[in-house]
């Protein structure tokens, strides 16, 4: 059950990451020319990016990447790949039906579903160190 816990927080901070790693992505020119300007943009926008973009992660979220999770966990198989499969999904579907097709849109969005994938295991995954188990 305690990996259960784990998985539940992993659901409720891993889909804060996808907007923070989209602004990161579609402002990283901007990086490149001013970083100063840059993170002070980034200080005053990721609020507000997390704000307007979470209630999509959320919602991608509960209906892909929670039942993925249900299936693989009766399978004794929840692993990094399937998870990090499962966010990059998604992700492709997610920002495309929110912001318009495009192959930019689902470029980003795999890359928004993959980091946000990559949060959900790095809170799920310290249960396996605990046990032993590496993946």
């Amino acid at each position: 059950m305690a990996n259960h816990k784990r998985a539940a927080l992993g659901f409720v901070v891993a889909p804060l990451a996808a907007p923070v790693a989209f602004w990161l992505v579609v402002t990283s020119p901007t990086a490149i020319r001013a970083p100063v300007d840059w993170f002070m943009e980034f200080l005053l926008a990721v609020p507000f990016a997390v704000y307007t973009g979470a209630p999509w992660a959320y919602g991608a979220s509960v209906v892909v990447c929670v039942p993925t999770y249900l299936v693989l966990s009766r399978w004794s198989e929840v692993r990094l790949w399937p998870m990090m499969l499962a966010g990059i999904f998604s992700g492709a579907v997610t920002l495309p039906f929110a912001l318009g097709l495009g192959l930019w849109t689902v470029v980003v969005g795999m890359t928004t579903g993959a980091s946000g994938a990559g949060v959900f295991w790095l809170c799920f995954s310290s249960r396996l160190e605990k046990s032993g188990r590496s993946d």
